[in-house]
Formats: structure tokens, C-alpha cells, sequence
């Protein structure tokens, strides 16, 4: 994780915990919008894919957004 971190240009490591599935799911709205969810039958069930391959690691989960 840590070599994540370098790549991605880190200025300042620190840890967070694991989130629970629907917590992850929770941070999509604070960056894709509804609008953006809901513009296409298909976008929501990719995202619920993408959320849970992120496997609860919030930092990946907002990098693949």
C-alpha cells in the first residue's frame, strides 16, 4: 500500500481503517452526483462493482473516482 502511496504522490502518510460496504457506497455521492448515477441504467450497477472491488479502502475508492 505504501508503494500506492508514493506513486500517487503522497505529501503526508497516515492510516484509516477499512470501511463497511455501505459506507463505501456512501462516498459516491459526495463525488459523482445522483444526476451522474442515474444518467444510464448501467453506470449504478458498475459502481456498486467498482465500490466493492475497492474491497473498503477508501483511498482507492476515491482515486478510481
Amino acid at each position: 500500500m505504501e508503494d500506492a502511496c508514493n506513486t500517487m504522490g503522497d505529501q503526508m502518510k497516515f492510516k484509516v481503517d477499512y470501511l463497511r460496504p455501505d459506507d463505501a457506497w456512501n462516498l459516491f455521492p459526495l463525488t459523482v452526483t445522483d444526476g451522474v448515477l442515474n444518467s444510464h441504467t448501467d453506470i449504478r450497477k458498475h459502481a456498486e462493482t467498482v465500490a466493492a472491488l475497492c474491497g473498503g479502502l477508501p483511498l482507492a475508492l476515491i482515486e478510481k473516482l
